[in-house]
């Protein structure tokens, strides 16, 4: 499979030239999705804008799957446009290709890869520093990486996750999804207390997000040995 980054894609296609409308337009969308996610897709003019401005009606083309908000077939483009695309929990991992077309003589006028991916089932954890041995109240650093239920890392997971102990609380409560690249995310957190018997204690990660198709948010977490500070009771 031809693999895509998670990052912005943009491919242009040139139609035949026009002087009164657009002929070639810029497709942005995310470079990957999970299968029952969505998306936005810009549409924006690129050349020949019309000497008086007017709209152009380009018809979309999408695969199987995917379903623009509205299910409109056509949009009156007069600048740039946005649709709202999601795509069903039956899409197969791969690579599809988008499109808009001239709506009187289907020339194409831009076209975007994007790839579909599974969707987020679980989080890996796991200390960087290693071997590790933490401390009651002081910052570590963990790496949360977002995973298939094939074990795969999840490049277009972006969503929030809360983040629990299993004894006393951790900080921060909730990863941000902005801090996620290539579905992996580094973060220093820090816990509050830990079992006095054994020095043990669960960091554990839930999504906030649950796409279309999905039973239950992913989660994953580890067990960590965690000691008290010396000289606290």
């Amino acid at each position: 499979m031809k693999m895509v980054s998670a990052g912005m894609v943009l491919l242009v296609l040139a139609g035949a030239t026009a002087l009164r409308a657009a002929d070639r337009y810029a497709l942005e969308a995310p470079g990957a999705v999970m299968a029952g996610d969505a998306f936005e897709l810009k549409v924006i003019p690129r050349s020949g804008a019309g000497r008086d401005g007017a709209p152009q009606r380009v018809k979309l083309e999408f695969p199987a799957g995917f379903i623009a908000a509205g299910a409109p077939r056509f949009l009156d483009l007069q600048g740039e446009g946005v649709v709202s695309v999601k795509t069903l929990p039956t899409v197969a991992p791969g690579l599809y290709a988008l499109s808009v077309r001239s709506a009187g003589d289907r020339r194409v006028l831009g076209m975007v890869d994007i790839a579909v991916e599974r969707p987020a089932a679980s989080f890996s954890l796991v200390p960087l520093r290693r071997p590790f041995v933490g401390e009651v109240g002081k910052p570590f650093e963990v790496q949360v990486v977002a995973r298939d239920d094939r074990g795969g890392a999840v490049t277009s997971f972006h969503g929030d996750v809360n983040l629990n102990a299993a004894v006393g609380s951790v900080s921060p409560a909730v990863l941000s999804g902005e801090h996620f690249h290539e579905g992996i995310a580094v973060l220093s957190v820090t816990l509050t207390a830990t079992n006095p018997a054994d020095r043990r204690n669960r960091l554990e990660a839930v999504s906030r997000k649950i796409v279309e198709g999905q039973a239950a948010p992913a989660r994953g977490g580890v067990d960590l040995t965690i000691k008290q500070v010396e000289g606290a009771r």
